[in-house]
């Protein structure tokens, strides 16, 4: 048996059940305690296909992806407090929530159209004609940064304070490339041009070229310091500026992922010290299968722990940018979804009591 780590399930997608309520229901729910403990291992399906899973910096918030609708769902108050019109064409345009959860930007309508919204509330600036292939929010909600996608151009829109008309004086080019992410306050931002991925410095305009790596997917982390990659079969941490690598952990079947696989990049914590990735390594004691499992590793301790171990090598999933929680949508066919949360393992063992002092 396996060691599932500190879980807790979050679907929102029906009525509520409980934990030992039946796996195979059509609809299924949070469960009713929502406050993410350690505890065991709960999941079930979800009644449609779910593309994608993101989380806000302290976890509360979860941006859950379907098509052609999201939603985003108070992980506190087991509530889910918006619910729109979303496409999320191709499958990595996921809805995404600002660090505090209080905005979230989505794309939709034809022509496609960029919305930056508050959650539960009104537009803050909708951007015609975006047609986005992807875009970020940056975590102090001060800007939205996407890419066209058939130009591959690259742009900053910063988010006004109130609901306002869309400007387009202030919409600034910044690269040509595939966006891939944005730091927490918007300065920092990270691209690709086929498989070379650059760092841009947007307050000093100067532009930082990663070593170069075998692979299309990159992803940067909140403060801006790190990228994080397959290098080939290797998960590798590179330090911004310094190229400074740290090599992880290997998956042989990263061998057969191609460009729009379900299967996900990786995701790392705002300092960089968490990063969650999916391998068939066994990097824990009690992992004894070579299925494809998600780990969260932790640079500090130089450890890694099973988070999650999906019954389909098939998923997807999210960090929040302080490292404490974990968010995962697996599927085992087209329309066959669930998604559950957990508690980052080493989260769970800092806040265990010292059996010493009792």
């Amino acid at each position: 048996m396996k060691r599932l780590s500190c879980f807790h399930l979050v679907v929102l997608l029906g009525p509520a059940l409980g934990c030992g309520a039946d796996p195979g229901s059509e609809v299924a729910a949070m469960r009713s305690d929502i406050s993410v403990q350690c505890g065991a291992p709960a999941s079930f399906p979800a009644p449609s296909y779910v593309r994608g899973v993101g989380l806000d910096e302290a976890g509360r918030y979860m941006s859950i992806a379907t098509n052609p609708s999201a939603r985003i769902v108070d992980l506190d108050t087991d509530t889910v407090v918006q619910n729109f019109v979303a496409y999320v064409v191709p499958e990595h345009l996921y809805p995404h929530t600002d660090a505090s959860g209080a905005l979230v930007v989505s794309n939709g309508g034809s022509p496609s159209y960029l919305s930056v919204r508050e959650v539960g509330g009104s537009n803050r600036v909708q951007i015609p004609n975006a047609d986005p292939a992807a875009y970020h929010l940056s975590g102090d909600g001060s800007v939205v940064v996407y890419e066209e996608d058939d130009t591959e151009q690259i742009y900053a829109y910063p988010v006004p304070a109130s609901p306002s008309a869309y400007d387009p004086a202030l919409r600034t080019p910044i690269a040509t490339g595939r966006l891939h992410g944005v730091s927490d306050d918007g300065t920092v931002v990270l691209y690709g041009v086929a498989r070379q991925a650059y760092v841009l410095d947007r307050t000093t305009n100067t532009t930082w070229t990663a070593p170069p790596t075998w692979t299309y997917e990159w992803v940067l982390s909140g403060d801006g310091r790190y990228i994080v990659t397959w290098d080939f079969q290797t998960l590798v941490r590179i330090e911004v500026g310094t190229g400074v690598r740290e090599d992880l952990t290997t998956s042989v079947k990263r061998l057969w992922q191609v460009i729009g696989s379900y299967r996900s990049p990786p995701a790392i914590s705002d300092d960089g010290r968490y990063i969650v990735a999916d391998t068939e390594e066994a990097l824990d004691p009690l992992d004894t299968d070579t299925d494809v499992d998600i780990y969260v590793f932790d640079l500090q301790s130089g450890s890694a722990q099973v988070v999650f171990d999906p019954p389909h090598n098939a998923a997807r999933f999210a960090l929040s940018g302080d490292g404490s929680r974990v968010a995962m949508v697996h599927r085992a066919a087209y329309y066959n979804t669930s998604i559950s949360v957990a508690m980052n393992p080493f989260e769970c063992s800092a806040a265990a009591p010292d059996p010493e002092a009792q």
